[in-house]
C-alpha cells in the first residue's frame, strides 16, 4: 500500500490560467512599478524580462531541465533602472506580476476532499512542482491546501525541474521514502510520468484541461483519463 504521495501542483491539483504575453499585461506591471518610483514602459519591461530569463537560464549547469528564481530577474531590472529595491519590494513586485497575469485560479473539484482523506489515512503528502516559490506558497495558502503537505519541492529553489531524476531523488532521499511505498501523481507524461519512471517509482497520470495533448505517452502505473480526482482514492487507496 502506498504511504507516500508526490503530487504535481498546477494542472493536477490547481486549475489555473495565466497570460504573460499580452502587451496590456506588461503595461499594467510597468504602471505598478511606476508607483514604486521606477519608470519603464511595458514593451521595454517585457524585453528586459525576457533577456534576463534567458541569460540566467543559460548559467544553470548539470541539468537538462534548468529553472531560475524570477525574483532575481526583477531585482536586476530594478537595478538597471537605478532603483534601490529592497527584497520586500522585489517580492511584492513578483506577486503583483503574478496577480496581474492570472485570469483564473481554483482547486479542481474533489481535490480538497481527496487530500483530506489521504491525511486522515496518515499518508505523507509532497509537492514536486516546476514553478516559482514566490507564486506557489501564496497560492497554496490562499486555496487552503498548504498545511496538508509534509514538504514542498519547487524547481525555482533547486535550479532544476521535472523530469530530471535528481529532482525526484531529492524528495525520496531527504524524506527517507521507500520507492515501493511511493507514487507520483501528475498531469504530464513528459515531466511527471517520465521522471517517476526514471527513478523507479509508480505513477498515476491524470488527464486534465492543462495536460499537454501533444506529449509523447509514457507508461504510467495507473491512468485517469476523465480527470475525476475522487478516483485517485479508489485506485490508490481502496484497491491496495
Amino acid at each position: 500500500m502506498y504511504q507516500n504521495y508526490i503530487f504535481d501542483l498546477y494542472g493536477t491539483l490547481i486549475d489555473i490560467k495565466t497570460d504573460e504575453s499580452s502587451e496590456s499585461v506588461w503595461e499594467k506591471i510597468a504602471v505598478f512599478m511606476g508607483y514604486q518610483g521606477t519608470y519603464i514602459n511595458g514593451k521595454e519591461l517585457k524585453q528586459s524580462y525576457d533577456k534576463y530569463v534567458k541569460k540566467y537560464l543559460s548559467r544553470v549547469k548539470n541539468t537538462d531541465n534548468p529553472d531560475i528564481d524570477i525574483t532575481d530577474v526583477f531585482y536586476k531590472i530594478y537595478k538597471d533602472l537605478d532603483t534601490k529595491a529592497s527584497p520586500k519590494l522585489v517580492q511584492y513586485t513578483v506577486k503583483a506580476f503574478r496577480a496581474i497575469t492570472t485570469e483564473h485560479i481554483s482547486l479542481y473539484p474533489g481535490v480538497m476532499e481527496m487530500l483530506q482523506e489521504l491525511k486522515k489515512g496518515k499518508k505523507r503528502l509532497f509537492i514536486l512542482s516546476n514553478a516559482q516559490r514566490a507564486f506557489l506558497q501564496a497560492e497554496m495558502k490562499m486555496l487552503g491546501i498548504k498545511n496538508l503537505f509534509d514538504e514542498i519541492y519547487v524547481s525555482s529553489d533547486k535550479g532544476m525541474g521535472k523530469p530530471d531524476p535528481a529532482f525526484f531523488e531529492m524528495v525520496l532521499t531527504e524524506n527517507g521514502l521507500k520507492k515501493k511505498e511511493t507514487v507520483m501523481i501528475g498531469k504530464d507524461y513528459a515531466t511527471d510520468i517520465k521522471g517517476a519512471n526514471a527513478v523507479g517509482i509508480d505513477s498515476l497520470y491524470i488527464h486534465t484541461n492543462l495536460s499537454d495533448k501533444k506529449a509523447k505517452r509514457e507508461e504510467a502505473t495507473f491512468e485517469i483519463v476523465d480527470g475525476f480526482h475522487e478516483d485517485i482514492i479508489k485506485l490508490l487507496v481502496l484497491q491496495q
